[in-house]
């Protein structure tokens, strides 16, 4: 995981009263009307292994002789396991429903480094990750887990995207750190934020 994530997620409020990990206690981020104000970002870690959403199999009944195609059956676990922990990081900080707020995804993607990596290939490489799962496809399953958690009323409120692929650095880190951020509309007195 990027330092500077790490960063932004320690420095990330909880509810007034609430510890979070590491026994820090903090002020409820501000908020007008009950929604986040322009620039505040949630932030959140999703353990195991990301999934892209898209990949179909083709797949050949035996019983009928008929191809169709199938989704990977790890997808909906990962699914799963994004709309949680979405659910629970909104739980913890107050972060409502943005429903027709213009919103920036931020999605940095921590995968396994496979045993055949020789040392001199971690060197040449460093921690990116520039093959396996397509990156767009690693963001879609994000994106529409995120609208089933309530982060915002639906991935059409999407106005950009920042997404990298690396290896993580041990097994704990392995999963996706997903941030949101309410984007000021154009015009606004806080657009330029």
């Amino acid at each position: 995981m990027s330092r500077e994530m790490r960063r932004a997620m320690s420095e990330q409020k909880a509810p007034q009263g609430e510890e979070r990990q590491g026994g820090h206690t903090h002020d409820r981020s501000p908020t007008q009307s009950g929604v986040p104000l322009v620039g505040q970002t949630l932030f959140f870690f999703v353990p195991g292994t990301p999934r892209p959403q898209g990949s179909m199999q083709a797949i050949v009944s035996k019983s009928t002789g008929k191809a169709f195609m199938k989704q990977s059956p790890t997808l909906a676990e990962w699914r799963n396991s994004v709309v949680v922990a979405a659910q629970q990081a909104r739980q913890s900080y107050g972060w409502p429903t943005l429903e027709d707020a213009p919103v920036h995804l931020h999605c940095d993607f921590y995968f396994v480094r496979p045993k055949s990596h020789t040392k001199k290939r971690v060197a040449a490489e460093g921690q990116i990750k520039f093959n396996g799962s397509d990156l767009d496809k690693l963001v879609r399953g994000i994106g529409d887990a995120l609208s089933v958690a309530g982060v915002y009323g639906d991935d059409r409120q999407i106005t950009s995207i920042q997404a990298r692929k690396f290896y993580a650095e041990t097994h704990d880190d392995v999963g996706v750190v997903v941030g949101v951020t309410r984007v000021a509309l154009p015009g606004s007195p806080s657009s330029s934020l």
